[in-house]
């Protein structure tokens, strides 16, 4: 089952700009334009708690 992200919807909801967003999840502008655009090449998702 693939994972959905919806960035677009987000960046909506919560009328941010692509960098105030990026900033509050703790990725980059750049990332957060691959994974809005469909194209990533991998995506590593971590718990917020996690001590990697």
């Amino acid at each position: 089952m693939p994972i959905a992200v919806r960035i677009e919807v987000e960046l909506a909801k919560r009328k941010l700009l692509v960098g105030e967003f990026a900033e509050g999840v703790g990725i980059s502008p750049v990332n957060i334009a691959v994974l809005k655009n469909g194209h990533p090449r991998a995506v590593l998702f971590r718990h917020p708690r996690s001590h990697v």
